[in-house]
């Protein structure tokens, strides 16, 4: 088992804070992302987010769907949008774009495209067809 912690620099609006992002190679689909200090002070806020989709966010102009959506903000900045299905709220963060790119060159370092193991595959596999 390998993981890769990282901090990245965020903010929301003018409030600045940091999202922790853990990558573990016994589940390589997925990062956890949580937001420190977003719903307010000392507050947790964390999502699983998948690998592929935070690759996509610093190639393309738009990605996601559903409850998480990037969009390219300026030059340093990616834009992430968050809808939480309990409440129905959304929001808006910006996340550094070299930090962020940092993390997904890193997570792909320890477990490239197409070398995931098996049983990652086939839980994927499994969730998909489980899912309504």
């Amino acid at each position: 088992m390998t993981t890769a912690n990282f901090s990245i620099p965020c903010r929301q609006g003018n409030t600045r804070f940091i999202t922790r992002m853990v990558y573990n190679s016994l589940d390589p689909h997925a990062v956890r992302m949580t937001f420190v200090g977003i719903a307010g002070e000392g507050e947790e806020n964390a999502w699983t987010i998948d690998r592929s989709l935070l690759r996509d966010c610093t190639m393309r102009a738009t990605t996601g769907e559903h409850d998480v959506r990037f969009f390219q903000r300026s030059h340093a900045e990616i834009g992430m949008t968050l809808a939480d299905p309990n409440n129905g709220g959304t929001w808006t963060v910006y996340l550094d774009r070299a930090c962020l790119k940092t993390f997904v060159a890193r997570i792909y370092e320890i477990c490239p495209e197409g070398q995931e193991p098996v049983e990652a595959a086939l839980d994927e596999f499994l969730n998909d067809l489980l899912s309504p």
